[in-house]
């Protein structure tokens, strides 16, 4: 039994599309697979970036207060003058 990944021969990765046949005869496919969420042509919107950018400085162990304050301080990055003590994380 051969499996094919590839139904249809992409002509870009967001048309990959593939097939898995079973042994009694149905197959089932998946069409169009869309960009994978963050990528240019499926970009994150603003709630999900901050959602993500949480979720890292907690696995970091960082404490909420200075999660938030840093990332109040990205979001307004366009305003801001000197940044070292972003950097540094004393905001």
């Amino acid at each position: 039994m051969t499996i094919s990944l590839l139904h249809d021969r992409p002509a870009t990765l967001p048309e990959a599309q593939f097939s898995m046949p079973f042994a009694v005869g149905y197959i089932l496919a998946f069409g169009k697979l869309g960009s994978a969420m963050g990528m240019t042509e499926n970009p994150l919107s603003d709630d999900a970036l901050s959602e993500k950018f949480r979720a890292c400085t907690a696995f970091a162990g960082w404490p909420d207060d200075k999660a938030e304050m840093v990332l109040a301080h990205l979001w307004d990055i366009e305003n801001a003058g000197d940044i070292k003590a972003l950097v540094r994380g004393d905001g």
